[in-house]
């Protein structure tokens, strides 16, 4: 996903296409591990690269969930592969049914009683079996009217500007949303006005109670297994996030 978002920086701000790339010749790519912003899966789509999104886990053995490149839809998984079968379950967890499915954990067998693995990831199916991921149940938050917000989503387009190394999204239990942004260029290389373009350009993408209403910049860079706010594989740490910068969160409440 995060190649994507490089690539996508490179060619916005070089003017390069799918020639110079090296993408002139690709006709299928794939993106996934985390989710990937619209507006990079648009902006290749019109450079004639078919980028499709894909959804699985490691305990599905293999992806569930992927679009074939001339049925694909942005901003979703695509459709259950076959022999695969996805639902969304009562309290909008995605759960999957297939034979590739593992039987359970060394030494901690699970029961999976009629043979839907309780994925941990919240999302929707539409009419047509398309699946678009909100992130784990973990990372998806409401605000305080109820809206569940798809925060990794939501990141993945801050990140897509080649200014913004890292993007953290905040909000539970309020009425819109705040950012925490990780720059990555020196000090001298950037304004806050050239943040503010990046917000609002990012908030054009988005639907209206996605968009971000106010950030913040820390100083430093987060590289993962150095900086405590990420995870050795690059996750965003946030309950360490949330705690190291309560008291700038509570400002910009």
């Amino acid at each position: 996903m995060q190649v994507w978002e490089k690539l996508y920086a490179a060619a916005t701000t070089s003017g390069l296409d799918s020639g110079t790339l090296g993408l002139d010749a690709c006709g299928f790519a794939f993106s996934g591990g985390g989710a990937l912003a619209v507006s990079v899966q648009e902006f290749f789509h019109g450079l004639g690269v078919p980028l499709t999104e894909g959804w699985g886990q490691s305990e599905l053995v293999s992806a569930a969930t992927c679009a074939p490149p001339d049925r694909i839809r942005a901003g979703t998984a695509g459709i259950a592969l076959p022999g695969v079968a996805v639902r969304v379950a009562a309290d909008g967890e995605l759960l999957v049914r297939s034979g590739s499915r593992m039987v359970g954990y060394i030494g901690h067998h699970e029961d999976i009683g009629d043979g839907w693995v309780h994925t941990g990831d919240l999302g929707e199916i539409d009419e047509d079996g398309y699946v678009r991921i909100l992130g784990r149940r973990e990372e998806v938050f409401r605000l305080s009217h109820g809206y569940p917000v798809p925060v990794t989503r939501i990141e993945s387009q801050l990140r897509a500007n080649p200014l913004v190394n890292q993007a953290c999204v905040i909000g539970p239990g309020r009425a819109d949303l705040s950012a925490l942004l990780v720059v990555g260029a020196p000090p001298d290389r950037w304004s806050h006005a050239d943040l503010e373009r990046i917000v609002a350009e990012s908030n054009r993408h988005l639907p209206a109670r996605e968009r971000i209403a106010r950030f913040a910049v820390l100083a430093g860079v987060w590289e993962p297994g150095r900086a405590e706010e990420l995870t050795h594989t690059g996750k965003l740490r946030r309950g360490v996030i949330m705690s190291k910068h309560a008291d700038l969160l509570q400002a910009m409440s």
